[in-house]
């Protein structure tokens, strides 16, 4: 439920079936598009269930997902 919140609060469905300029962004494809979610999915829900839970470290954490 988190990681569906966050997702639809940034509206990251606009990224779903997007396509870019492939000779601008050689590196964009639907599995980066999947993989982006997925950090994020993985960011918040370590935030708020693991973390703090504070806006502040939601906003301006400095660690990332891989």
């Amino acid at each position: 439920m988190v990681a569906r919140f966050h997702r639809d609060w940034l509206d990251l469905y606009r990224f779903d079936g997007h396509f870019k300029d492939p000779d601008l962004y050689p590196l964009w494809s639907e599995d980066l598009v999947a993989a982006m979610g997925l950090e994020l999915d993985l960011y918040t829900t370590e935030v708020v269930w693991m973390g703090d839970g504070r806006f502040d470290t939601l906003m301006f954490g400095t660690t990332t997902w891989v």
